[in-house]
């Protein structure tokens, strides 16, 4: 009996030892998870994330039948700055915006990087009208973040007809087209920079 009794002490223990090893294994998986879905250098959320939230948050506005908008933002002639000012400039004033984005935007709107210089905003709960407003704010606090620099911002705010776009994909596409169509043909910075 006095052996049974120190068998189960210790089948107890080892089964608690498993427990907080499974939970630690948890933890870290957990978290590689999530560190694969962060953009390294603006740590800012990536595409994945991107697409994920935004299906989910246009399920959820169709539903409660409230607004939803999109603010997409391209860094005009980032490529030529690049080559102008070296890479490490490039990173640095990206690293910038992207920390000048997260402070500008509610807590409950999310920012993610899409691209090298293309970055969307999930403006929950956010009409046509103060998306824009949105939208010029970050245009004057581009400018005042490098005045020196002929540095511009391409964007578009658009609110999403959630009757009739049902996936992120869709979404995503409907702001490139509007995005597209509101670049001017020569990059101010490329004839800038020449």
């Amino acid at each position: 009996p006095v052996g049974m009794l120190l068998l189960t002490f210790g089948l107890v223990g080892w089964h608690r030892e498993q427990l907080a090893i499974n939970r630690q294994l948890q933890g870290r998986e957990l978290f590689l998870r999530n560190h694969a879905l962060i953009d390294p250098l603006t740590q800012l959320y990536g595409p994945a994330y991107l697409q994920a939230v935004l299906q989910r948050e246009l399920e959820l506005h169709r539903q409660q039948q409230q607004p939803l908008s999109l603010l997409m933002l391209d860094i005009r002639g980032f490529s030529a700055y690049n080559r102008h000012f070296g890479i490490a400039a490039g990173d640095h004033f990206l690293t910038q915006f992207s920390e000048l984005l997260t402070h500008q935007l509610r807590p409950r709107d999310l920012i993610c990087r899409l691209a090298g210089d293309c970055f969307v905003a999930v403006l929950p709960q956010t009409e046509a009208a103060s998306a824009t407003v949105l939208q010029n704010h970050l245009q004057q606090q581009l400018r005042q973040l490098l005045p020196e620099q002929n540095v511009q911002l391409t964007s578009v705010a658009l609110e999403l007809p959630l009757a009739q776009i049902n996936h992120a994909d869709a979404a995503l596409s409907m702001a490139r087209q509007a995005l597209q169509q509101a670049k001017p043909i020569t990059p101010p910075l490329a004839t800038a920079l020449s």
